[in-house]
């Protein structure tokens, strides 16, 4: 028989249209049992429990439920985009959390009722997808069905204890207080999709691919707020990442209490710096990453798909820029480099900035290239191109050019242009990229002393800068530079001085 998919809303008027479809799907089978109704109770109960534990107050969403009879089995899923919680962790360890807001207990999906008239339950974490209940019960009498047990989870009232923060290292059954506290901030919209995963939070963690760090609160233990440390892709450097705080509690500078226990720890480790991908369409990760010592160093237009920042009122921008920031580097000499002369003036502010020791060459001649270079092409899931000149050659411009075009038949929103700023040509064939529509992004620390010169190029895209907020004012005016440099809004310009005259 053909499954049955409904979707309705996270609403208890939709649970009797749940219950008749499923009477219906089970009497087409077999009228004579009364498998329908104890599987209408056993929805009932599913439904209702998912209404009561999975949803904020007043959250509005959707619920993908499906029904199929396949070999005398009854199978149910249920697809919504709830709080997650550590599934594996929970059953492996019969870990009961203590009762904060990011606890694991109350959830309800234990009860003896959905044991009784189940053969299998199982709970699923699907990420940014959400959850996943699947249901299985056989469509004939038997008396020895066996339900692995879950572990319930509430979402509790504020703590009535006083708030006495303290920062430390993530323990692993807290996982799933992370990925709920992720949630609680951001709902699904966050960049980190492996945030909504506590199973893979924490294996993260056990392979020091990702340092957790929480706050919290010393009097009851609960939960406030998260922070992490990761090795950068593109350098030795960490990049602070991953923070934010219970909805509740901002505004008790727990922010700032994180930033300043992850310099604690940066301190002990053998890094080259720090950076972070700083918000532009609100300040408040900007002034973390200040208070870090961090300072702007490049702007990346269009980037990733906004986060959805639970009760902080800013205007939709569409895709999210960011500031890239960095710095409390341990190198104390760089270079040489050699910008563009266009672009030697900004490059040399924004190393002062940086409070980098370098020596810029920008009166650069030209001299002959290799004949074969080498480029590195990297996509993401933000339909966002990185092309990476590892070395140039006769032929670099046209490759870059090539690239560009085929990723704008992808339909790639933003491509992004590494440039090696140790290398020479650097300083002359800028222009060439610049007449394809490539502009001036910023710089961007390699590893082993390197200096990138970015250039990003928007595809089909007209940045409103005016959205854009800096938490500082080099921060505004790297912003106005990139705005200058945009031949878009260079056209706008040209455009208005025309009807003016």
């Amino acid at each position: 028989m053909e499954p049955v998919t409904l979707l309705v809303a996270n609403d208890l008027a939709a649970l009797p249209v749940l219950q008749a479809a499923s009477t219906a799907l089970v009497r087409a089978v077999d009228d004579s049992s009364g498998d329908a109704r104890e599987i209408e109770l056993v929805i009932e109960e599913l439904f209702t429990n998912i209404l009561k534990y999975e949803y904020l107050p007043g959250q509005r969403e959707s619920i993908r439920v499906s029904f199929e009879i396949k070999d005398q089995v009854f199978d149910l899923k249920m697809r919504f985009k709830g709080v997650p919680f550590d599934v594996e962790y929970l059953q492996r360890c019969g870990y009961r959390a203590p009762g904060d807001p990011a606890d694991d207990e109350g959830r309800g999906l234990g009860l003896e009722l959905i044991r009784h008239f189940s053969d299998q339950l199982q709970y699923r974490n699907l990420g940014k997808e959400g959850q996943e209940i699947h249901l299985c019960r056989k469509l004939s009498a038997c008396n020895d069905r066996v339900l692995p047990s879950l572990v319930d989870t509430d979402v509790s009232e504020r703590p009535s204890a006083a708030l006495r923060v303290i920062v430390r290292r993530m323990l692993p059954h807290e996982a799933a207080a992370v990925s709920r506290l992720a949630y609680f901030a951001f709902r699904y919209s966050y960049d980190y999709v492996e945030i909504y995963t506590p199973e893979r939070v924490r294996q993260l963690n056990e392979n020091n691919q990702l340092l957790s760090f929480v706050a919290v609160n010393d009097e009851d233990n609960c939960i406030l707020g998260h922070g992490a440390l990761k090795p950068d892709a593109l350098s030795s450097m960490y990049e602070a990442c991953i923070a934010f705080v219970d909805p509740r509690y901002r505004g008790k500078r727990i922010h700032s209490k994180i930033a300043l226990h992850l310099l604690v720890e940066l301190e002990k480790s053998e890094v080259s710096g720090l950076c972070v991908f700083a918000a532009t369409s609100h300040p408040y990760s900007q002034k973390s990453a200040s208070l870090m010592g961090l300072r702007e160093t490049a702007l990346f237009l269009s980037c990733v798909s906004p986060a959805e920042l639970v009760d902080i009122r800013e205007e939709t921008q569409g895709r999210e820029s960011l500031l890239f920031m960095a710095g409390r580097f341990t190198q104390k000499e760089w270079g040489p480099f050699y910008p563009p002369a266009c672009h030697a003036e900004m490059v040399g502010w924004i190393c002062r900035h940086l409070k980098m020791n370098v020596v810029l060459h920008d009166d650069v001649a030209e001299s002959p290239l290799p004949p074969r270079g080498q480029l590195k092409q990297v996509t993401d899931s933000h339909k966002v191109g990185h092309l990476f000149v590892h070395h140039y050659a006769n032929d670099t411009v046209s490759q870059v050019g090539r690239t560009l075009r085929k990723w704008r038949l992808d339909r790639l929103e933003t491509v992004y242009l590494y440039l090696p700023l140790l290398q020479p040509p650097t300083a002359w064939l800028c222009c060439s990229f610049e007449e394809m529509g490539f502009f001036f992004a910023g710089l961007r620390p390699g590893f082993q002393g390197e200096l990138w010169l970015v250039l990003q190029f928007l595809n089909n895209q007209r940045c409103n800068y005016d959205r854009l907020k800096a938490a500082t004012s080099f921060g505004q005016a790297l912003i106005e530079y990139v705005r200058k440099c945009d031949p878009v809004q260079e056209e706008n310009e040209t455009c208005k001085e025309r009807s003016n005259g």
